[in-house]
């Protein structure tokens, strides 16, 4: 199969095929056609179809008959697989004429000239809407002369003309063309060759709206007296340079580069700067040099001594496309666009200061509107650049944080608020909860302030909410800028557990088991506080007793946590206190009966029921022996009280055993001594028997945060069975166990 053109995708190159065909001899004429017409009709090869030849030098022309009949029978059928057309000019309408071609979007077209562009780039063309609506890249070689190669590009955002050789020195005279030739509203990039400066102002005389960018080659220094009227030069950025002769040596090979000169920098600049605004140089030039040396300006610019110039700049940009925006239609799009630019500004600073009054009044001006703005996606855009000026910025964040805080509460749609308290989130791991110290905080602490903020919104019960907070606290516990507390470690394992009854995916639950696991091996503090947390969702809220079957539910959450907590409890890595080095099982077994002892209120069966059955899953093992006989008094005395049901007493009986075992083992690792010298974890001799003592206990302790994650998901499912098993349609009576005297007391509940 013949290639492509140089410079041509890969594509079907149909040229081969006809040009075989046009060699053929009639009689086989139809036997060729069904050949191709096969072959064109796969969707692989008819994506791009080439109608010239390889050599560029020598385009060959095709039979008529055959190009009909391919026109006719084959393109009229494989028109929606088009994507791309390579062919000569002279071909160019009855290809395009045959059919519609609904995913056409780029044309290379050879033999252009003056007389083509004149005749199809105009509003009169029966070609218009390909050119102005489909295509979004074209190539045209023009060809004035035989012996003439020059190319331009022209693509929806991009028109470029370039002239690789200097056979002859013909360009296109653009001076003289209509307005409605080569014009365009959404060109904002132009590249070209031009005969001499008035076809350059030509093409800023109205006919390219959005041209932002124009590099230029002059041909010819000569320009004209009558110059036309220049329209769009507000914003355009002009890059001049001029052609010099003998560039070539007298071997025809062309090594000229496509950039200007070093010598036509100084007038590029010259030319540049008499256009307003005089804008950053880009480095979309041609030349590696030019490159360098738009670098070395915008390094120059970014150091600290031109940081005015830097807000001066930024300032008029925004300012620049707002007065730009005269319709309705597109004042989102602009405001979107003003708030992008600034908040990429913003993060490309890295000390932004707010000291620029012009700045400053721009930015409270958009933001103000913006966040009061109806449209969703100028909000939501608002607050990602406020949130971007606030991390970058300590003065803005004393400034806004203020304003945040309202916005939070005020917004009702639920993205724009996590959004608002993701950000609040952010703040204060950048600047620490100092930045709370310039508001009212209602006579709280900054601490007690940013606690009460998360219990609040936590509290709306959105699941989307509490998930921003849940995994906003953890980076802020983690990284040392909130100091932990109950009530917000409690919101993360109610998230991990409960959320209201929804379930949340694996991977937020193994994150959250990580992030205990991490949080209690931190420190002695860390560890005392998941201590008291487990002692709290024990004794406050484990024992429910309702007529609401969704709190009996919640209360085998609740179990949940706690055995969760107490696996934590019970891991051989945690640091102890030297001191004393008493187990926080211990704390948590005396601090449950001695609840249990000295509140009349805690004289329920069901209550004890509940402390017991939490008790007995400690682990005595790594209790010393006074330790161990402290609890056992204790359990002891609860036989004392009258009339117990036989659930409680086999609950004590179990507790007994399992200290009694313990103070046997003790007595024999210690051979009768009474200094009990054991450390918290068992000796290597004692692997066996402490495996053993270990076994009975439920959960079994752990040493990682997957196996804790596996052991509290099957705990969950216990829970779930245990709880469809006996039914939630019971009825339970608040004040069935309110008195001493179990005499009339029935374990059916349990």
């Amino acid at each position: 199969m013949p290639s492509s053109p140089v410079g041509a995708p890969m594509g079907y190159s149909i040229w081969g095929y006809l040009e075989q065909l046009n060699r053929t001899h009639i009689n086989s004429l139809g036997i060729g056609i069904e050949r191709l017409e096969s072959l064109a009709k796969d969707i692989i090869f008819t994506n791009t179809l080439n109608f010239v030849s390889n050599d560029t030098d020598n385009i060959c022309s095709i039979n008529d008959s055959i190009l009909d009949r391919f026109c006719s029978d084959i393109l009229s059928q494989i028109h929606y697989n088009v994507q791309y057309f390579i062919f000569e000019s002279m071909i160019m309408e009855r290809i395009l004429l045959v059919t519609n071609y609904p995913n056409l979007n780029k044309l290379k077209i050879f033999k252009f000239n003056q007389d083509i562009a004149l005749r199809y780039f105009t509003d009169e063309t029966p070609f218009r809407n390909i050119f102005k609506q489909q295509i979004i890249d074209l190539t045209l070689i023009i060809d004035e002369k035989n012996d003439l190669t020059e190319t331009i590009d022209y693509t929806t955002n991009h028109f470029s003309i370039f002239q690789p050789s200097t056979k002859m020195s013909t360009s296109l005279s653009l001076q003289d063309l209509p307005s409605t030739t080569f014009s365009s509203s959404t060109l904002i990039k132009l590249c070209i060759n031009v005969l001499n400066i008035d076809d350059c102002l030509s093409l800023l005389n109205g006919r390219l709206e959005q041209l932002s960018i124009l590099i230029v080659t002059i041909d010819n220094e000569c320009t004209k007296n009558k110059k036309p009227v220049i329209r769009t030069l507000t914003g355009t950025k002009i890059i001049l340079s001029q052609r010099v002769n003998g560039l070539t040596n007298d071997n025809n090979d062309d090594k000229r580069s496509r950039s200007p000169s070093p010598s036509s920098l100084t007038n590029s600049k010259r030319i540049s700067s008499t256009f307003k605004p005089s804008m950053i140089s880009s480095p979309n030039i041609l030349s590696d040099r030019t490159n360098q040396i738009i670098i070395n300006n915008d390094n120059q610019l970014l150091s600290k001594d031109t940081i005015n110039e830097r807000y001066q700049l930024i300032t008029y940009t925004l300012n620049d496309i707002i007065q730009r925006c005269q319709n309705e239609q597109f004042e989102e799009l602009t405001f979107i666009q003003c708030m992008t630019i600034a908040k990429v500004f913003i993060e490309q600073e890295k000390e932004l200061e707010l000291n620029n009054t012009d700045l400053k009044k721009l930015l409270d001006s958009l933001i103000k509107s913006g966040l009061s703005h109806k449209d969703i996606n100028i909000q939501s855009q608002t607050l990602s650049t406020l949130r971007s000026l606030m991390c970058h910025s300590r003065q803005a964040a004393i400034e806004y944080i203020k304003q945040n805080l309202h916005i939070t509460n005020k917004i009702e749609n639920i993205s724009l608020k996590c959004q608002s308290i993701s950000t609040f989130i952010d703040v204060l791991l950048v600047h620490g909860l100092d930045i709370l110290t310039n508001i009212n905080l209602l006579n709280l602490t900054s601490s007690q302030f940013t606690t009460q903020y998360f219990l609040n919104f936590f509290d709306q019960q959105n699941i989307e909410i509490k998930n921003t907070i849940v995994f906003g606290l953890i980076k802020l516990f983690l990284s040392s800028h909130l100091e932990p507390n109950i009530a917000l470690l409690k919101i993360i394992l109610d998230y991990r557990f409960s959320n209201d009854y929804r379930s949340i995916n694996q991977y937020q639950r193994d994150d959250i088991t990580s992030f205990f696991y991490f949080f209690i091996h931190l420190s002695i503090s860390n560890v005392l506080l998941i201590e008291e947390l487990t002692f709290d969702l024990i004794s406050r809220y484990l024992p429910f007793v309702s007529d609401h079957s969704t709190i009996a539910y919640k209360s085998i959450l609740i179990e949940s946590m706690c055995y969760f907590c107490i696996e934590l409890l019970s891991l051989p890595t945690l640091l102890i206190d030297k001191l004393n080095e008493e187990h926080s099982h211990y704390h948590l077994a005396i601090n449950l009966l001695e609840s249990i002892h000295n509140s009349t209120n805690n004289h329920t069966s069901f209550i004890i029921k509940s402390y017991l059955n939490t008790i007995k899953h400690f682990q005595f093992q790594y209790m010393k022996k006074e330790q161990l006989q402290i609890i056992l008094d204790s359990i002891i005395q609860l036989r004392q009280y009258p009339n117990l049901p036989l659930i409680i007493s086999n609950s004590i009986k179990n507790i007994e055993e399992q200290i009694q075992s313990c103070l046997k083992l003790i007595k024999k690792l210690t051979n009768d001594n009474n200094d009990d010298k054991r450390s918290r974890s068992p000796s290597p001799s004692s692997q066996r028997n402490s495996k053993r003592i270990s076994s009975t206990f439920k959960p079994s302790m752990i040493s990682s945060p997957n196996i804790l994650s596996d052991r509290t998901n099957q705990i969950i499912v216990n829970n779930d069975n245990r709880l469809l098993s006996k039914g939630v349609k019971r009825k339970l009576n608040i004040n069935r166990y309110m008195t001493l005297d179990f005499e009339n007391d029935t374990d059916d509940f349990f």
